[in-house]
């Protein structure tokens, strides 16, 4: 019965989950300028849903501005890189924005950074989260 038990499944962590999702679109042409709008919003949702799951911030409920408002601050003592990581997040759902309530089309190069933008923004929050652990079990010791 536990298997079933959806209060007994195990949980993948949000990183391995976003990766997972954001791995569906590499091979898809969703970014065509007729499938640019699902694209956009497949991409954005998955991290919606990482920042909502990894930072306890309801993303999927917010707008693109309420969401950095909140977002940005938890960046404030990282490094310079980060920062800039999450500003180009930023631009890259602003563009999102206009393509799928403004029908804007994004050109191929916008397109393109789009997925490794994102798998780079998963990859390097989680990343350091495990330097920040190692860190903090190294002064307990």
């Amino acid at each position: 019965r536990r298997n079933s038990d959806p209060a007994y499944a195990r949980k993948d962590p949000a990183h391995i989950v976003a990766l997972r999702e954001l791995d569906k679109y590499r091979g898809s042409k969703l970014w065509a300028a007729d499938k640019q709008k699902a694209f956009y919003s497949g991409v954005t949702d998955v991290l919606r849903e990482y920042v909502s799951s990894r930072y306890g911030i309801s993303a999927m409920e917010m707008t693109t501005a309420e969401i950095f408002k909140e977002l940005k601050p938890q960046f404030e003592k990282e490094d310079v890189e980060k920062k800039v990581l999450v500003d180009e997040i930023e631009n890259m759902f602003v563009t999102a924005d206009f393509v799928k309530f403004a029908k804007h089309a994004a050109s191929e190069q916008e397109n393109a950074s789009v997925l490794p933008l994102a798998v780079k923004f998963v990859t390097s929050t989680y990343e350091s989260d495990i330097e920040n652990e190692t860190v903090a079990q190294k002064k307990e010791e």
